[in-house]
């Protein structure tokens, strides 16, 4: 439990917070971070824990500069990361924004984004449910995106995708294939698995054939008519 000094001083930076004046603002956070720190260290990891507990899971408005985080949340959530606790990869994932502009060796490159953190949160506890749907919500929306370009095209990041890149496309949809499954949401994402395996599958197909000047579009029809 916090001093009850310190525990002011988060009350006094919360206030300044909501007031919106940020010569304030500033001051009262460095302020309560000194102190906080001068707990033992189990006493503040304990309550930043939480914090991220209640941000990530509890959708709480409690704002978090980036001192806050570089100072308390991410020491705290990356030792729990390497310790593999349960919810802390997913907790650190709500933080992506703040992660990336953060010190890149406190975690391996794997777990240095949201959807790395959040396939690590499932890996500790695979009934990590609130994990697997945030994962899904993420993949689904990068999934719909691969294919919005079409019928020229199948995209893979900014650019057309490649035959092999089609290939991980198609273990990505794989994996989202066996989380949507155990979320029980499989008809809710049938229609986006079936366009993404078909054109994944089609797009690469295209690439790898002998196509003098045709285009996907022109692949396309003449499947149609061969069917």
């Amino acid at each position: 439990m916090l001093k009850a000094q310190t525990h002011q001083l988060w009350l006094d930076y919360l206030a300044a917070e909501k007031d919106r004046i940020r010569s304030l603002t500033m001051p009262a956070l460095d302020h309560f971070i000194e102190s906080l720190l001068q707990h033992e260290a189990e006493v503040w990891h304990a309550w930043a824990l939480d914090l991220a507990r209640q941000v990530s899971d509890e959708r709480a408005e409690i704002p978090v500069r980036f001192p806050l985080f570089r100072q308390v949340l991410l020491p705290t959530l990356a030792d729990g990361v390497r310790r593999e606790l349960p919810g802390c990869a997913r907790w650190l994932a709500e933080f992506e924004s703040l992660l990336v502009n953060s010190d890149a060796g406190v975690l391996p490159d794997h777990l240095q984004s949201s959807v790395g953190l959040l396939r690590e949160a499932i890996r500790v506890d695979a009934a990590d449910s609130l994990a697997r749907r945030r994962l899904v919500s993420r993949w689904s929306s990068y999934l719909d995106y691969t294919l919005h370009e079409l019928p020229d095209g199948v995209l893979y990041g900014q650019n057309g995708a490649t035959a092999e890149q089609c290939g991980e496309l198609l273990e990505l949809l794989d994996e989202f294939r066996g989380h949507v499954r155990s979320i029980g949401e499989t008809e809710k994402f049938a229609e986006l698995i079936s366009e993404c395996d078909f054109h994944f599958r089609s797009y690469r197909e295209y690439l790898l054939q002998e196509r003098p000047g045709g285009s996907y579009e022109e692949f396309l029809a003449s499947l149609d008519s061969e069917g």
